[in-house]
């Protein structure tokens, strides 16, 4: 079972079992605008990202926002059930 999170106006799924995730973000939610801004601060419409370790793919909503329809973002994960959140939250932001 997993959980969705809205957070701003980003869908974040994570996995039920780790409701510390939500409960971070929920507290201490600005530090992922934060640190997507610093993260994004090189890219621009058009451009390619990785996000490597991609987890619920926090990161890659923030990388596709920044290169947009013409870009392109790889995001990837080797955690089974972090890749089945990511595939979820990307679906969830259309």
């Amino acid at each position: 079972v997993r959980t969705v999170l809205v957070y701003v106006s980003r869908r974040l799924v994570h996995p039920a079992g780790a409701p510390h995730v939500g409960r971070a973000l929920a507290e201490l939610g600005d530090w992922l605008d934060s640190e997507s801004a610093l993260c994004t601060g090189g890219l621009a419409p058009g451009d390619s990202a990785v996000d490597a370790d991609a987890g619920f793919g926090a990161h890659a909503l923030a990388f596709a926002a920044a290169v947009g329809p013409a870009g392109r973002v790889l995001a990837a994960t080797p955690s089974p059930g972090l890749f089945a959140c990511l595939r979820q939250t990307l679906a969830a932001n259309g």
